[in-house]
């Protein structure tokens, strides 16, 4: 896992509590989801309901609280994994990522910052991060930090705007099962920094989100285009509460703090 750059010192401030957009990332679009040719389940633009079930999905994890995540994915031909929490109701993040099967790194995360400790027993969430080394959550960084990155925007106090979905490109790709549970499967839309006359359906092979939300709105599986390969991540309810360890750092011009 790469390391943050020059260190700094903490200074306590309050959260800001923004929440980072789901259409933050990834440039590179190449892959393609193979999802077929006309029929039931070639992919189509969503409906008015549908774009109001995805409307509702990071509204469902605020609802839902602390969740389990499961994320998988290769960097560097490493095969990588996350395992952890997310409690949306303190937009805070805990886990443990592994490379190869082995323990790498213990992580904390939230909207906008990151903090890493050396491999050792996860355990529950912490009260304290002493120790831990804290940098800018920068998605431009690692395949990790984009993963952290969509994960701490999954969850909203409101529902998103059902018509800027729409304009914005989503797609219904198919029905299929997460976990067991009957789900839709959608592309995310366009990014929101486009200009209205940009605003088209994406294409299904382009999109940089993909979500398996059953019929309650609820998401289980999140997948995140990186390049030409796609993290998988997979969301659990669990009744694990995660502190808001990074609440009130705020780093200094060198970006880093080492505890």
């Amino acid at each position: 896992m790469r390391r943050p750059g020059p260190r700094g010192t903490w200074r306590p401030r309050q959260a800001s509590g923004a929440v980072i957009a789901l259409t933050l990332m990834i440039a590179a679009c190449t892959a393609s989801f193979g999802d077929g040719g006309p029929g039931p389940n070639a992919p189509r633009p969503v409906t008015v309901a549908e774009s109001r079930l995805l409307a509702d999905v990071r509204l469902r994890n605020l609802d839902a609280g602390s969740r389990a995540i499961s994320a998988t994915y290769t960097d560097q031909d490493r095969e990588m994994r996350l395992s952890g929490w997310f409690d949306f109701r303190t937009r805070t993040g805990y886990g443990m990522v592994s490379a190869d099967g082995l323990p790498s790194d213990r992580v904390a995360w939230n909207d906008e910052l990151v903090a890493t400790s050396a491999a050792g027993s996860m355990g529950k969430p912490l009260t304290s991060l002493d120790g831990w080394v804290a940098a800018p959550l920068d998605p431009g960084r690692s395949p990790l930090a984009v993963v952290l990155a969509v994960v701490a925007g999954l969850g909203a106090e409101r529902p998103d705007d059902a018509a800027l979905i729409r304009a914005g490109g989503a797609l219904r790709l198919r029905e299929d099962e997460a976990g067991g549970e009957p789900v839709t499967v959608f592309t995310g839309p366009a990014p929101v920094g486009a200009g209205a006359a940009d605003r088209t359906p994406a294409a299904p092979d382009t999109s940089p989100l993909r979500y398996w939300v059953d019929e309650d709105g609820l998401a289980h599986r999140v997948d995140v285009r990186l390049g030409e390969d796609w993290a998988e991540v997979t969301l659990e309810n669990d009744d694990v509460p995660v502190p808001p360890l990074l609440a009130e750092l705020d780093l200094d011009a060198g970006g880093e703090r080492a505890g």
